[in-house]
């Protein structure tokens, strides 16, 4: 998921995960990697292993936006 201790950097899935938490208004750094990590695990295991699409990134970064957030700032 993140490279052997970074040298590679992030993975794409990373990389899609923090783009879509942007789009939902969230500052990516404000997530810890263990919540993206289990994450990204969490819509790998919903998609049966398969890499998730685009609009499950979107859904999940919304989500965690929103627990983050909270409703008000969220809207």
């Amino acid at each position: 998921m993140l490279g052997i201790f970074g040298i590679f950097g992030r993975s794409q899935e990373m990389q899609r995960f923090d783009q879509a938490l942007r789009g939902a208004g969230l500052n990516p750094r404000l997530v810890s990697d263990a919540v993206k990590i289990t994450t990204l695990k969490q819509l790998k295991q919903a998609s049966g292993g398969a890499p998730p699409d685009l609009r499950a990134f979107t859904m999940a970064a919304e989500l965690v936006s929103y627990c983050v957030l909270g409703g008000q700032e969220f809207l």
